[in-house]
C-alpha cells in the first residue's frame, strides 16, 4: 500500500533575500521566511503532494533593479 505524502506549502517553502553571494553563507542576512500565499502556484488547498522530507529554499537579490525582465 503506498502512503500519500502531503505538505503544507506554507511550512515547507521559505524565501530569502540576499544582497551579494557572500549573504547565502551568513544565516543572519539570508533569514528565510515563509511565503504569504501559496494558493497561486500549489492549489487552494495550499499542499504539495508525493514528497518525502521536503523542503523548498528559494533565494532571490533584494536589488530587483538588477534582475533583467
Amino acid at each position: 500500500m503506498a502512503i500519500l505524502l502531503i505538505h503544507d506549502a506554507m511550512v515547507v517553502v521559505k524565501f530569502s533575500t540576499v544582497s551579494t553571494a557572500g549573504d547565502l553563507r551568513d544565516s543572519e542576512k539570508a533569514k528565510p521566511f515563509p511565503p504569504e500565499y501559496s494558493e497561486r502556484y500549489f492549489g487552494e488547498d495550499g499542499k504539495i503532494y508525493g514528497y518525502k522530507g521536503l523542503k523548498v529554499s528559494e533565494c532571490t537579490p533584494a536589488d530587483y533593479s538588477q534582475c533583467s525582465s
